[in-house]
Formats: structure tokens, C-alpha cells, sequence
């Protein structure tokens, strides 16, 4: 073969070569610009945004955390307070060994938003579950899946049990584990099986400051509230001696009461139950019990004990954009009635948007 022939083949290669670079970086630039018109007022960089991982399918667990992604609720929440505080999450907590992940997007209505956390979540291999509003799709059947969050609690502890898990917590999407307290609840998992639930406590951040998976307590405490509303994990022991426990009021109710709504006590009403029905046998971490919000504890040292033995939870900012106030400590008044107001204009978004879906 002559010279001129080799010097014709590598140049017809690198051509080929280069039409099809060319073609992944049309394609990326596409996919990109898909992603930026659903995105345009996220403070962070789609490189960051974009996955490190491909979709795997979920695998056993023994301790599933399940969290519920639902609507923003503007003006309690930022418009994206889910979408970064979830990709938050992906990036600085890291499960043990034998823990899982399960989100499930509940009655999102906005389809941009519902399509966008589905994709970020995909492309980092976790386990996603859509529960849609049923149909017909109209504005009454939309405001009211949409405030009924103990459907997708049930939802998910059905998806947990049956996936075999040990033990299912059923969390707002806004939750966040350090590695301090996922320790101790890997103990409670791993060492006690007899117990029925867990209640895991909780506090809300509130100032900014520094914050990843390996921030411990006594650095958190001058930027967080005092306890508020535990948490409940629920135990396969609980969901195989469910039908002898005589506690549920409804046949239809798998855990929480479905005629529970948000905003209606949904979650301190079945705490409530649980501390008058079960003593410390069956309720690991019953001293953790907190309905509402406790005065904030004089020093991180009160709190210590407690958390070293149950672990807790921390609910990440309502508006966590870079540009947002660093104080954001609301009291509990002040966020009832931003609650309310929220609810009253996600009525009106709705009800405008006639059948309920925005496009």
C-alpha cells in the first residue's frame, strides 16, 4: 500500500472521528440547554448538576430512608428549595453499608420540576418512584393529593416493606444525616429488632454556616433550633404484627391515618398515638417524643446524650439559595401563618390552571 493511500485512510478516520465528536457535543449542548430552561434560577453549575452514576436498579436494604418530594409551597418555601436541597443530599450524605435511598415525587405539578428532580435523581442510581395525582386530574383531586402526605408515607413504607427492609423512615424531602448521627442509627438498626418504631429527633437549620456530611452537633447548635417534631421509623417487626396491634381506625390505613392532611396535624397526631399506645418496649427513643418545639436546651451538652443514643435529623433551609438571608429562624407563629398563606396560593395556582397541571 503506498504512502498516498495510507495519508487518504487516516484522513477519511480522523473525519469520521471528528463528525462524531462533533455530534456528542451537539447532543450535550442540546441536553444542556433542556436542563437550563427548567433551571434558570438555581445557583449552582449544570457540571455539578448533572449525575456520576447511571441508573441501577434498587437492591435490598436493611434501613431504607424514604423521602417525599412534593410542591415548593411559595411564600414558605423558595421556588427551588426541593431541587437544591435534594441535590444537596446527593452530594454530602453518605449512607453505611446496608443503607438505601427511596424518593418518591408525589403530586408535583409542575412538570418541569417533576421531570427535572427525576433526572437528577436517575443519574445518580437512587431509587425513584412516582406517585402521580389520580385521575380524573382536576382541580379538586389535584389540591387534595397534593396536601395528602400520608399517602406517600404509606406509599413508601409499602414499597420498603415488600422490598424486605428492616427498618423504613418515611421523611420530607428536605431531610439531611451527618455521619455522626447516621452512626448511631445504624446501632439502632443493626443491634434492635424488637422495637415496633424509632423516633429520631429533629431540628431545623436556621443560620448559615458551614455544613457536609461530617459537621457534628456541638458545631451545629449555635445555627439550629431547639427540637422540634420527631420523626418516626418504622420497623418490619411493626409491619408483620400490624393486623394484631389494634391501632389502626381504618382498614385502608396502612400507617398514618390517610384522612390526615397537611396542615391537619398529620404527623403529631400519630405520635400522639404512638406515646399513648406502645410504652419504651415497642418505642425506641420514646424520650425523643416532641409534638410541636421545644425551648431551645442552654448548651449542646443537655442535648448530648440523646442524640448519641437516637440520632437526629436536620431540616435543611426553606430557602437555600446562596443569595438567600443567612438568619432564617421563624417562630413557630410566624411559620404557621406562612404555611397557611403558602397553601392558600398554591390553591389559587391551581384552581387558575384549571385541570391543575401547570405545563
Amino acid at each position: 500500500m503506498t504512502a498516498n493511500s495510507w495519508l487518504i485512510r487516516l484522513f477519511r478516520l480522523a473525519v469520521s472521528v471528528n463528525v462524531f465528536l462533533v455530534a456528542l457535543v451537539l447532543l450535550n449542548l442540546l441536553f444542556t440547554q433542556l436542563l437550563s430552561n427548567t433551571m434558570s434560577s438555581v445557583p449552582f453549575s449544570l457540571s455539578t448538576f448533572l449525575g456520576r452514576g447511571v441508573v441501577s436498579r434498587h437492591r435490598k436494604f436493611r434501613c431504607l430512608f424514604a423521602r417525599i418530594l412534593s410542591n415548593d409551597l411559595p411564600p414558605l418555601h423558595s421556588e427551588n428549595q426541593t431541587l437544591i436541597n435534594t441535590l444537596f443530599i446527593l452530594d454530602h450524605e453518605k449512607l453505611p453499608v446496608g443503607f438505601g435511598r427511596l424518593w418518591v415525587l408525589h403530586s408535583i405539578v409542575d412538570i418541569k420540576k417533576q421531570k427535572t428532580l427525576e433526572l437528577l435523581l436517575r443519574s445518580r442510581g437512587e431509587w425513584v418512584e412516582i406517585l402521580p395525582v389520580p385521575e380524573p386530574k382536576t382541580a379538586e383531586s389535584v389540591l387534595k393529593s397534593s396536601f395528602d402526605l400520608n399517602r406517600a408515607r404509606n406509599f413508601a413504607l409499602e414499597l420498603g416493606f415488600a422490598s424486605n427492609a428492616e427498618w423504613v423512615f418515611p421523611f420530607d424531602g428536605c431531610s439531611f444525616f451527618t455521619e455522626e448521627s447516621l452512626r448511631s442509627l445504624r446501632e439502632v438498626v443493626l443491634r434492635r429488632t424488637d422495637y415496633l418504631v424509632h423516633f429520631t429527633p429533629m431540628v431545623r437549620w436556621q443560620r448559615q454556616c458551614e455544613l457536609n456530611e461530617s459537621t457534628v452537633y456541638s458545631q451545629l447548635f449555635p445555627f439550629v433550633s431547639g427540637q422540634q417534631e420527631c420523626q418516626i421509623g418504622v420497623s418490619s417487626n411493626f409491619f408483620q404484627r400490624r393486623a394484631s396491634l389494634n391501632y389502626f381506625n381504618s382498614s385502608d390505613d396502612f400507617f398514618f391515618p390517610r384522612e390526615k392532611v397537611y396542615g391537619s396535624r398529620d404527623k403529631i397526631w400519630i405520635l400522639d398515638l404512638l406515646v399513648s399506645q406502645f410504652d419504651d418496649s415497642s418505642v425506641h427513643c420514646k424520650d425523643a417524643y416532641i409534638g410541636w418545639e421545644l425551648e431551645k436546651s442552654a448548651n449542646v451538652s443537655v442535648d448530648a446524650e440523646l442524640i448519641s443514643r437516637c440520632g437526629y435529623m436536620l431540616r435543611l433551609m426553606y430557602y437555600p439559595e446562596q443569595f438567600s438571608a443567612a438568619d432564617q429562624r421563624l417562630p413557630n407563629r410566624g411559620r404557621y401563618l406562612l404555611r397557611n398563606k403558602a397553601m392558600a396560593h398554591f390553591t389559587k395556582l391551581v384552581n387558575d390552571s384549571l385541570v391543575g397541571l401547570i405545563k
